[in-house]
């Protein structure tokens, strides 16, 4: 919703909400779309995931899965034989939020779960 109407949009929006139009009606009118097209386009979203490396060299991750409260198998594997596999669930946003690196040796992995795949790289300063 945000994307499609901008923050000023969402406001505008909840404000017509609370004068009495009904939620949507009011999206409607705001995104140009119905609230099942919302849905739609919200349903084809592919699972990702974002990381980011920490000062101290750790890897924070994020994994959107896109289903709220779901069991999802991670895999997180080196160059070497490293590999750790664990299953996470998500929050009610379909979200699920990790770290790696502490216990790890130094280095490049493969990190993966729900369709997802991203390359992560540990360090230590």
């Amino acid at each position: 919703m945000r994307a499609r109407l901008e923050w000023a949009g969402v406001l505008e929006m909840l404000a017509s909400v609370s004068a009495g139009q009904n939620l949507a009606e009011a999206y409607r009118s705001k995104a140009g779309e119905t609230l099942a097209q919302l849905e739609a386009r919200l349903e084809s979203v592919q699972p990702a995931i974002i990381t980011r490396t920490r000062p101290a060299g750790d890897v924070e991750w994020t994994l959107f899965a896109g289903m709220p409260l779901a069991s999802s198998a991670v895999s997180i594997s080196g160059k070497s034989t490293y590999v750790v596999a664990f299953t996470v669930t998500t929050d009610e946003l379909g979200i699920y939020r990790g770290s790696f690196g502490s216990t790890a040796p130094l280095g490049a992995y493969v990190l993966s779960a729900a369709g997802a795949r991203a390359e992560i790289t540990t360090s230590r300063p």
